[in-house]
């Protein structure tokens, strides 16, 4: 401020105002930006209108608490060992040596060290781990598709014992629901699996159902 208390703090808050703690008998009050001698930003702070960077904590070997603890589940899941105390929330040499293998198969320093560098690669890393699963469950694995003569089974029955059976996008129960399917039930026969799944025409598309509960006809 002007009377050259360069230790008074206040909080720009736009349009030239400022909200400060003046003193124990005044309060908490608002000011003019144009009265204040000296002023900073605040680091994670935009002053632009667009939203700040989140935070990223930089943790390394001795570190503890629930930033660690959250390193080591995403370590975990994507499938680096932490054999002796897990997600334990205490950076140690176990944790340090995960980091250190992750860093090398990402390409970047492996110093064991975890801050944004590291945490960016480990956010691409999921996002392609989950990506990849979407594919796979989205997929239709024609190499298990069986040599089976098309000609020789025109259609499949659903054989269920007074439920409906699901018809999936993919020849096991890891493949997401297309439709259901009640007994007696029909669809045109395409092909039969490996594991005796059958692939069925239905909605305009390549769906499968267990052998176990259908049977070509």
């Amino acid at each position: 401020m002007k009377n050259g208390n360069r230790h008074h703090i206040g909080l720009f808050v736009g349009d030239d105002t400022v909200i400060e703690a003046k003193s124990t008998q005044a309060g908490v009050v608002t000011s003019r930006l144009s009265h204040w001698d000296e002023w900073g930003e605040l680091k994670d702070v935009r002053y632009d209108g667009e939203e700040a960077e989140p935070f990223v904590p930089v943790l390394r070997k001795g570190s503890q608490g629930e930033e660690v603890r959250a390193l080591q589940e995403r370590l975990l899941k994507l499938g680096y060992s932490l054999p002796r105390f897990g997600a334990d929330g205490k950076f140690g040499s176990e944790t340090e040596k995960a980091v250190k293998a992750f860093q090398a198969k990402a390409g970047i320093s492996a110093d064991g060290i975890c801050g944004e560098q590291t945490n960016a690669a480990m956010t691409a890393a999921e996002n392609a781990a989950t990506k990849k699963n979407e594919e796979q469950e989205n997929t239709v694995p024609e190499a298990e598709i069986g040599t089976a003569d098309k000609t020789a089974a025109r259609k499949v029955r659903i054989v269920s014992s007074g439920r409906r059976v699901n018809i999936r996008v993919g020849n096991g129960l890891q493949y997401g629901r297309i439709t259901l399917a009640a007994p007696g039930t029909t669809f045109d026969y395409v092909a039969t699996a490996a594991n005796g799944w059958h692939a069925v025409e239905v909605a305009n598309q390549v769906g499968w159902v267990s052998g176990e509960f259908s049977k070509t006809e």
